[in-house]
């Protein structure tokens, strides 16, 4: 009887022990997944912050590269129409103010960088969360490009200032030196022109 009872127990602890073997190897190898899975998880949730923190750098970079390429054309376009002899601002004819036109040049170019670049900033800020379905590249792209032309016209503008100013000066020039039928003897200069010079 002991022994049917020994024999019992040993059968059942062989079919047994087999079955408990490999519940804890199931377990095991579900908790090695599971780890498995918060890792790559995490790694993900990583490398989507990395790319997010690297595309928000370029952008910045784009930007920066911008504004000292805008910076750097307004002022080559100022010492051009400077050395053209073209005046920023409408020249007081009285005064000789030609000799400060180079320093004059550059400080309009720069106002007219700033006013342009402040423009463009507030446009940006004001569609900071608009255009979602484009990608970074395009965004950045056309935001670049607005860019370009609202500095493009702030330096129309200041070209246009000038050539005014040039152009009254010419006007008053002519009118000083010109060719036209002078005035009476004793008078410097003529309507329409400069008369001979007085006795």
């Amino acid at each position: 009887m002991i022994r049917k009872t020994l024999f019992l127990l040993g059968l059942v602890a062989f079919v047994l022990v087999p079955f408990v073997a490999t519940a804890q190897d199931a377990e095991d190898e579900d908790s090695t997944s599971v780890k498995e899975r918060n890792r790559a998880k995490d790694a993900e949730k990583a490398k989507e912050e990395a790319k997010e923190k690297a595309q928000e750098q370029d952008k910045e970079q784009a930007r920066e590269r911008m504004r000292e390429r805008t910076r750097e054309q307004l002022k080559e376009q100022a010492r051009e129409r400077a050395g053209k002899g073209e005046h920023p601002k409408t020249p007081d004819v009285n005064l000789p103010d030609l000799p400060d036109l180079p320093e004059d040049a550059e400080d309009e170019a720069d106002e007219a960088f700033e006013r342009a670049l402040k423009r463009a900033e507030e446009a940006m800020r004001k569609r900071k969360g608009e255009g979602k379905g484009k990608g970074s590249t395009e965004r950045t792209r056309e935001e670049a490009q607005k860019r370009m032309r609202e500095g493009k016209k702030a330096g129309e503008e200041a070209g246009n200032a000038r050539r005014q100013g040039k152009e009254a000066g010419d006007d008053f020039e002519r009118g000083r030196h010109g060719s036209g039928a002078g005035g009476t003897d004793g008078d410097t200069s003529g309507s329409g022109g400069g008369g001979r010079g007085g006795k």
